[in-house]
Parts: structure tokens; C-alpha cells; sequence
């Protein structure tokens, strides 16, 4: 009895996960019709509120992810979890400036002096020495 109701719990949590899952998929369309909005309709962009729609897709990965992991401790379990965060994260940005200088030659629009490739490569762009 107690481990059927153990799983009704863990279908219940499940289904709240994916809704969350969900309300995270719309907030990224609404983030993408943003800045289609932006450079189709200028100023007149009914998606002016893009910036709030990155704010809650944040707010809800980061609730996402720690509910899922929220039973992994210890260092071993943090260091895999930094691991698979760098090769998801990293590996799709290598190919796509891989991708990009293939093309264009250049990379990108940015300056690639040292200070903004490390910036970039950090994840921290934004902050400036």
C-alpha cells in the first residue's frame, strides 16, 4: 500500500513537471516572436514584453532542475551534473561558431579580442572588465 501510494505521488509530481515543462515551451515562442516582432514591426511589436518571457523560462528551469535533482548530493554527484551542463551547453555553442566561421568567415558580429572570447566562453558576455 504505502509503495503504490509512493508512486501516485511520484505520477503526481511528474504531470506537475511537465506542465511546468510546458508553460517553459511558451515562454520561449513567446521570447522567439520577440524578436521576430522586433524586426518585423519595430516599436509596434505587440511581444514587447520579451525580457519578462526569458525571466519566467529562467525561473522555471531553475525550479525544474532542482526539483529533479534535488536528492543528488555530494561532491562525485554535483561534478557529473557540471559535466553534463558543460558538454550540453558548450558542444551546440562550439558547433555554431564552427558553423558560422565556415560560412561567413568571420564568426561573428563580436570583436574577438582575448577579453570578449573569454567572456563568452565563461557565459558572463555581459559583464564588462
Amino acid at each position: 500500500m504505502v509503495q503504490t501510494t509512493n508512486r501516485n505521488q511520484e505520477d503526481k509530481i511528474v504531470k506537475k513537471i511537465e506542465a511546468l515543462q510546458d508553460l517553459r515551451g511558451i515562454a520561449i515562442i513567446m521570447v522567439i516572436f520577440f524578436h521576430v516582432g522586433s524586426t518585423v514591426f519595430g516599436n509596434n511589436n505587440i511581444f514587447m514584453h520579451g525580457k519578462n518571457d526569458v525571466l519566467l523560462f529562467f525561473i522555471v528551469s531553475g525550479f525544474i532542475i532542482s526539483s529533479i535533482h534535488k536528492n543528488d548530493v555530494g561532491i562525485e554527484k554535483f561534478v557529473l551534473f557540471l559535466k553534463k551542463r558543460a558538454i550540453r551547453i558548450y558542444l551546440p555553442i562550439f558547433f555554431i561558431f564552427v558553423i558560422l566561421f565556415a560560412i561567413t568567415g568571420k564568426g561573428t558580429e563580436y570583436h574577438h579580442d582575448i577579453f570578449n572570447i573569454i567572456r563568452n566562453f565563461f557565459l558572463i558576455q555581459n559583464f564588462h572588465f
